[in-house]
């Protein structure tokens, strides 16, 4: 998961990490800028925290 720092916090995830005996690995980057410019460099994660407003107008079902 990659997401503002902050939401690391277990109280967002105990759900989770109850069903499967395991908390979630994170990355986490302080502000829109700086998660954006890491997506553009390159990094790969397997869920992100959007950085600005989804357009769920362009959602396929």
């Amino acid at each position: 998961m990659f997401d503002l720092s902050g939401y690391g916090d277990p109280g967002f995830f105990n759900a989770f990490a109850k069903k499967h005996a395991s908390a979630p690995g994170f990355s986490f980057f302080a502000d829109g800028l700086g998660g954006f410019n890491t997506l553009r460099s390159g990094f790969k994660a397997d869920l992100a925290d959007p950085i600005k407003p989804i357009d769920t107008a362009r959602l396929k079902a």
